[in-house]
């Protein structure tokens, strides 16, 4: 995998929308796996937005906040900004992509 791509908000919206969750509940995962808030996400931020889609589709309740487990992993890849509104699902805001970040298109099959 592309380490240093970001996947952007719209991508990964159309992406993690196939698990057929709730939108409140996709929401809440953005807002917990995306820590910079910067409407993109980094690998380990994907993963963990994946680690919580897959646990909520086996039964297991969302946390209020993300374990600490995942979270020691996202922190020592990133740097938190918390001053900005992480809410895709809500507002559409990760359609834009920061500058100086590549984006990487999932939608295609790779052969």
């Amino acid at each position: 995998p592309d380490l240093i791509s970001f996947i952007s908000g719209s991508v990964a919206k159309n992406f993690f929308t196939k698990s057929k969750l709730p939108i409140p509940e996709l929401s809440h995962i953005w807002e917990l796996s995306d820590i910079d808030c910067d409407g993109a996400l980094t690998l380990p931020e994907f993963c963990a937005a994946f680690h919580l889609i897959v646990a909520r589709k086996n039964g297991y309740a969302l946390p209020e906040t993300l374990p600490q487990t995942l979270l020691s992993d996202l922190l020592a890849t990133v740097s938190p900004t918390p001053s900005l509104d992480c809410t895709l699902y809500e507002s559409y805001r990760g359609e834009s992509t920061p500058v100086n970040q590549q984006t990487r298109d999932f939608s295609r099959t790779e052969k």
